[in-house]
């Protein structure tokens, strides 16, 4: 009978000492058990979270700008009012302005204009500058030419022309307003930078003698 009942205590004993083991009661504590570890921290405040993902940085194409396409006509201007409002910028007719054009004619090939312009670009010609940019135009022979800018008025036109003379551009030739022609409509735009080149590009195509410039101050 005792030894039923020393049986019996050791087996509750040992119960005991593996429910104990089994709650982790005799293995050393965590470092979440271990509040000591806090104390021993440096500069605890000064710990971030760093994500590996880089920001996000905002697309150039999402930065506005203000431009205005020249040499339009009435329908095509129509259109580029309702495609800019449709894509969220605003589009407005300019009042009808008169420019003196200054070309260099008879250029070949569009990469021998593209040439042409890049090598004007450099000579960086000043102090006259133009009201628009510097762009490559085809022609209705199939050739090509290079707008060398609009001026406002001649004296500021002929002024270029002598300019590009004296550095070899004896080609440079003045165009003055037409004030019969029919592709002299003018279109503002302020939008995305993706929404101004794309009204660019898509009108280029279709009139190949358009102009852009920045929008005045």
């Amino acid at each position: 009978m005792n030894k039923l009942r020393i049986f019996f205590y050791a087996l509750v004993f040992l119960n005991l000492v593996f429910f104990a083991w089994a709650q982790g009661l005799f293995t050393a504590h965590s470092e979440i058990d271990e509040p000591q570890r806090l104390t021993q921290q440096i500069n605890p405040g000064s710990m971030r979270l760093v994500s590996n993902t880089p920001p996000a940085v905002a697309p150039e194409s999402l930065a506005t700008v203000c431009q205005a396409i020249g040499g339009l006509s009435q329908i095509a201007a129509d259109q580029v009012l309702r495609d800019v409002a449709s894509l969220g910028g605003i589009a407005q007719r300019m009042p009808k302005q008169s420019y003196y054009r200054v070309f260099i004619s008879g250029l070949a090939t569009q990469a021998l204009a593209e040439s042409k312009k890049t090598a004007l670009l450099a000579k960086k010609l000043e102090p006259i500058k133009p009201l628009s940019e510097m762009q490559v135009q085809a022609t209705k022979r199939g050739d090509y030419r290079l707008l060398v800018g609009l001026f406002g008025d001649v004296e500021a036109a002929q002024a270029r022309i002598a300019l590009l003379k004296q550095n070899g551009e004896d080609a440079a030739v003045l165009e003055k307003p037409d004030v019969a022609a029919q592709l002299d409509q003018v279109v503002q735009i302020k939008a995305k930078v993706s929404v101004v080149n794309s009204q660019i590009k898509s009108i280029r195509l279709a009139l190949t003698d358009t102009w852009v410039m920045d929008c005045a101050p």
